[in-house]
């Protein structure tokens, strides 16, 4: 009785050990996740995305619902697959959609491609020819300067010194 009792408990040992060593032989998320990085895989994803084509292929915008977000959705969805996860699919979600093209100011022999924002109305396809007023950094404080020196910037085509990074 003993012996039946020691093998029943050595059994119940290892069948509650075997969930902890199948455990220890799996890799954890952030070991998997370095495994990946280390191996470029994250890298290859975000160029391939990087690749295909934006709204505008000058300045590689990809408004929601666009041609070019949507390829970058289903990719994404392909490489989700591909990694084994399952009931993956795109969900379709009503907006309004901003097809940016194209935008740029010619001065003369000079082409500086430019953006916009959503909403903005676009500018005539013959585009636009008027005087063009300096107003630095596009501050409140530019444009009082402007003011007090007499320059009205109605109906003028104003260039300001803008780094959307700061």
């Amino acid at each position: 009785m003993r012996r039946r009792w020691f093998v029943l408990l050595g059994m119940a040992v290892v069948l509650l050990a075997m969930p902890a060593a199948a455990q220890a032989a799996r890799p954890t998320f952030s070991k998997a996740i370095d495994r990946a990085v280390a191996r470029g895989w994250p890298q290859r994803v975000d160029e391939h995305l990087a690749f295909i084509p934006g709204s505008n292929t000058q300045l590689g915008m990809y408004y929601a619902g666009t041609t070019g977000d949507n390829a970058r959705a289903r990719y994404i969805a392909k490489v989700a697959r591909s990694i084994g996860l399952v009931n993956v699919h795109l969900e379709p979600v009503p907006i309004d959609v901003f097809q940016f093209k194209s935008a740029g100011v010619q001065v003369g022999d000079r082409h500086m491609n430019a953006s916009t924002f959503a909403g903005i109305s676009p500018t005539p396809s013959k585009g636009l020819t008027a005087p063009i007023v300096y107003a630095h950094e596009g501050t409140a404080e530019d444009f009082a300067a402007l003011a007090t020196a007499g320059v009205d910037v109605k109906g003028k085509l104003v260039i300001i010194d803008a780094d959307p990074n700061n």
